[in-house]
C-alpha cells in the first residue's frame, strides 16, 4: 500500500467510513506489536500496547497534519506508550527464547551450540537485555525482527545514520561481553 493511499483511507475514515481503517490496521499491526516487544520485551504488554496504539490513532485521527505520514505517526504513537508503561511499572521482561515462535509462520528458531559447557544464546540474551535501550531496541529490531536501517529509522524517528552508528556500537559492547564469556569459560 503506498503512502497515498494511505492518506486516502484516512481520509475516507475521517469522513465517517470506518470500515477504511481496518486496512490500515491490517498492513501495521504486526510491525506494531514487534516495535512494541523489541522495546518492552513482553509479548503479552507488546499485545495490549499495539491494541491501545491503533485505538489511540483512531480516536487522534484528526490530529494527523500529514496523512501521508500516517506510519510514522503510528509508531510514535507506540513508542510514547511504551515509555508510558515502562514509567507506571517496572516492566518483567521475558526472554526473547520464551516468545513462541511457532505461531509466526516460516520462523525457524536458531539455537547455536554450547561452547565448553556455556549456552551462549542464553548468555546473549541476557546480555542483549542489560544492555541500554538506544542499543537492545535496535539490535532486537535489526537481528531478531529483520527490519532495515530504513525501516528502523522511521520506527523511531532517528536518522539513518544513527541507527547505524547504535547497531555498531550495540555489536560491539554484545561482542566485548561475549568475549569475556567465552574466556571466562575456557579459563574453567
Amino acid at each position: 500500500m503506498t503512502k497515498n493511499a494511505e492518506a486516502t483511507l484516512v481520509s475516507q475514515v475521517l469522513n465517517g467510513r470506518r470500515e477504511c481503517y481496518r486496512p490500515l490496521v491490517e498492513k501495521y499491526q504486526m510491525k506494531i506489536y514487534l516495535l512494541a516487544c523489541s522495546m518492552l520485551g513482553n509479548p503479552s504488554e507488546a499485545q495490549d500496547i499495539a491494541q491501545e496504539t491503533f485505538l489511540v490513532a483512531y480516536k487522534s485521527l484528526n490530529q494527523l497534519k500529514d496523512q501521508t505520514k500516517f506510519g510514522s505517526w503510528l509508531f510514535g504513537i507506540t513508542r510514547n506508550l511504551c515509555y508510558s508503561a515502562m514509567r507506571r511499572q517496572k516492566i518483567k521482561t521475558e526472554p526473547i527464547d520464551s516468545v513462541a515462535y511457532q505461531d509466526i509462520p516460516n520462523v525457524v528458531p536458531m539455537r547455536p551450540s554450547e561452547e565448553n559447557g556455556v549456552d551462549i544464546l542464553s548468555i546473549l540474551m541476557k546480555r542483549l537485555d542489560d544492555l541500554p535501550e538506544k542499543y537492545r531496541v535496535l539490535l532486537r529490531l535489526k537481528y531478531l525482527e529483520d527490519y532495515s536501517y530504513q525501516e528502523i529509522s522511521e520506527m523511531l524517528d532517528i536518522p539513518v545514520d544513527l541507527v547505524r552508528s547504535r547497531l555498531f556500537e550495540g555489536r560491539r559492547l554484545l561482542r566485548e561481553d561475549l568475549d569475556n564469556v567465552r574466556r571466562i569459560a575456557n579459563e574453567h
